[in-house]
């Protein structure tokens, strides 16, 4: 399925560019400045404290009005209330499920046009403006059907193109700080952010709508793979500036912003869920 591009002025947004020369974006500061290295460290909590905090929310007011309960749950409502965020991901994905996973996430789903002018792709999860700033890369471990790399998804061909001498256990160990996690998983979905796709119309704010793009595409990774059976978490715990070099691209214009760690169908269950 091939998109036609009528204005050649849209290649721009193909390819990456180098801040060197110009003036950064408030943005493109930000970004550096909370990206993740081997210096980095959080804030270690213990059991009560994260206990005490997931259960925090807003005083009450005193007013307010109990939802409906659901008289007959649905089939999606049972997706929701059994995901789960998952530590055991080694098993191989097959696949037919990772296409399935990739459609729901970055799929194309349909066609617009609106008083004959340019023909816009609607794909599976919502974009501001319809822009799409998130390309999706797949790393690859162990899967059936599909050898070890690192792939670009192309929505448009509805197919993966393998990336030449990038080495999916780099990837997946240093990129993730030698997480166990990340280096038994089957494979990792990366979300990469082109953020002059949505910047160049939404000016500074347009940083903040990416990253809510990766958000909403993050989710119907994980509702997907709930319904299909296979465990995953999402990651924001990773080495920015390695996985940048590993994939190509300068980190600053592109940036990997999310992930999702995916294991198969016989991962044995959900342990030490979430």
């Amino acid at each position: 399925m091939e998109l036609p591009i009528a204005n050649q002025a849209l290649s721009e947004f193909i390819f990456t560019r180098s801040p060197k020369g110009r003036d950064a974006n408030l943005y493109e500061i930000y970004h550096e400045n909370s990206k993740l290295n081997i210096f980095s460290r959080g804030t270690p909590l213990t059991s009560e404290q994260i206990y005490i905090t997931s259960r925090s929310t807003r005083g009450s007011t005193g007013n307010s009005f109990s939802i409906i309960e659901e008289a007959s749950p649905s089939i999606f409502d049972g997706i929701i209330a059994n995901r789960r965020s998952a530590r055991n991901l080694n098993a191989p994905v097959n696949f037919d499920d990772l296409s399935a996973l990739l459609r729901a996430s970055a799929g194309v789903t349909g066609f617009l046009q609106e008083d004959n002018g340019p023909l816009f792709a609607l794909r599976a999860s919502p974009s501001a403006g319809a822009l799409y700033p998130i390309d999706l890369y797949l790393v690859i471990l162990s899967a059936e059907g599909l050898g070890r790399g690192v792939y670009y998804f192309h929505p448009f061909r509805q197919a993966l193109e393998l990336l030449q001498e990038v080495v999916p256990e780099r990837i997946a160990n240093e990129g993730f700080f030698s997480q166990a996690l990340t280096r038994e998983a089957s494979s990792i979905f990366l979300m990469v952010a082109n953020f002059h796709r949505t910047t160049w119309k939404y000016g500074e704010r347009g940083y903040r709508l990416c990253l809510l793009d990766a958000g909403h595409m993050a989710e119907n990774i994980v509702l997907k793979a709930t319904e299909i059976g296979c465990a995953s978490v999402p990651i924001a715990g990773f080495h920015d500036d390695f996985i940048a070099r590993e994939l190509g691209i300068d980190g600053v214009t592109e940036a990997v912003v999310h992930s999702v760690a995916v294991g198969g169908q016989n991962s044995g269950g959900i342990s030490n869920a979430r």
